[in-house]
């Protein structure tokens, strides 16, 4: 199979220009495939408002997320079990090696715990694992409250019908079901209806 030449970006804007490997230079935006929305999930009557989402996350998603977070922690600890004290490794870690031993011994850490909190290593690498799964789930409740830089604002969908059955959607997300909100042809200010993913498809038919 041949492997797709990696793209690197160049400039930024709208003069942006796309390079390979392969040498090949396409300038951006590509003329007839760049397209203005005026229509997203932002005005999609589709879309619950910020507090439903909010409490369908908190009350329902969020916690049935926890608990296979939940069940793999213990896993690990009771792995652990026996093997290396793992709750005085998470006290010591990050500590530098001739700094003296949290453990109140009155020698350096490198004299005192650093060989046996080695023995720890790969539990901890689980542990922080599992802590950054957490994290995940706070920035995304967070994009629920807030734009995120990398997830926008997300929103429920409750059309059953859309991609994913509904979901979490980023607020410019556009699908074929979309349907607009009250007041969504008047922020178009009497302009046409976009046109929706299959549309566009149907038109350059590619699927690019």
């Amino acid at each position: 199979m041949k492997k797709a030449p990696h793209k690197l970006y160049e400039g930024s804007g709208q003069a942006a220009t796309v390079r390979s490997h392969m040498s090949t230079k396409v300038k951006l935006p590509l003329i007839g495939r760049t397209f203005e929305r005026s229509q997203g999930c932002w005005n999609c009557r589709h879309r619950a408002t910020p507090e439903e989402s909010l409490h369908r996350w908190r009350t329902v998603d969020r916690p049935k997320n926890e608990v296979p977070i939940a069940h793999q922690k213990a896993a690990v600890m009771e792995a652990a079990q026996g093997i290396a004290d793992v709750a005085g490794a998470v006290r010591r870690a990050g500590t530098p090696v001739k700094a003296p031993c949290p453990c109140g011994s009155g020698r350096t850490y490198k004299e005192c715990h650093r060989t046996p909190d080695g023995a720890a290593g790969p539990v901890l690498n689980k542990l922080r694992q599992i802590e950054m799964a957490t994290a995940h789930l706070d920035m995304f409740e967070g994009s629920l409250q807030a734009p995120h830089p990398m997830l926008g604002q997300q929103g429920l969908c409750t059309n059953l019908r859309a991609p994913e059955g509904g979901g979490y959607k980023a607020h410019n997300f556009l699908c074929n079901e979309w349907s607009g909100a009250q007041g969504a042809s008047v922020a178009r200010e009497g302009q046409k209806a976009d046109d929706l993913p299959g549309d566009l498809y149907a038109k350059h038919g590619d699927g690019n």
